[in-house]
């Protein structure tokens, strides 16, 4: 069950186009809720609730870990490199979030702002990285 879209048609396409090729046989129906679809949509919302809540815990150990690196000055290239792995990992991991937040609401806004505070905590400790390497940026 999917939200009816371009995107979504074409995928089921190709997943059933790929079903068929190995032997198999897909069928695909557009349905239309015969009753409200709250229920549904309350389901898919609290799926991607989950992954939000998931997404602030990580992203607020990031947050830590820059503070706790900055606390005990440990100024290097290697908790620098760490740092910017995990910030890439939480961009990825919330725009595939974002991708299946078909309601999106609140949530999605809250967590693009965390991921914006963790992206500046990493800017501040790259810059203290460089200052205490002595390198102007």
């Amino acid at each position: 069950m999917l939200p009816a879209s371009e995107a979504h048609q074409t995928l089921l396409n190709e997943l059933a186009q790929t079903v068929q090729a190995q032997g198999g046989s897909a069928s695909l129906f557009e349905a239309t809720a015969v009753a409200d679809d709250k229920e549904m949509i309350a389901r898919f919302v609290s799926d991607r609730q989950r992954e939000y809540q998931e997404f602030e815990t990580r992203s607020q150990g990031l947050l830590d870990e820059v503070a706790k690196e900055i606390a005990a000055e440990k100024f290097t290239f290697a908790e620098l490199e760490e740092v910017e792995d995990d910030l890439k990992k939480l961009e990825v991991w919330l725009a595939k979030i974002a991708v299946r937040d078909f309601f999106a609401g609140d949530a999605l806004t809250t967590a693009q702002q965390q991921l914006g505070a963790c992206a500046l905590a990493v800017e501040n400790f790259a810059a203290n990285v460089y200052a205490a390497d002595g390198i102007e940026e």
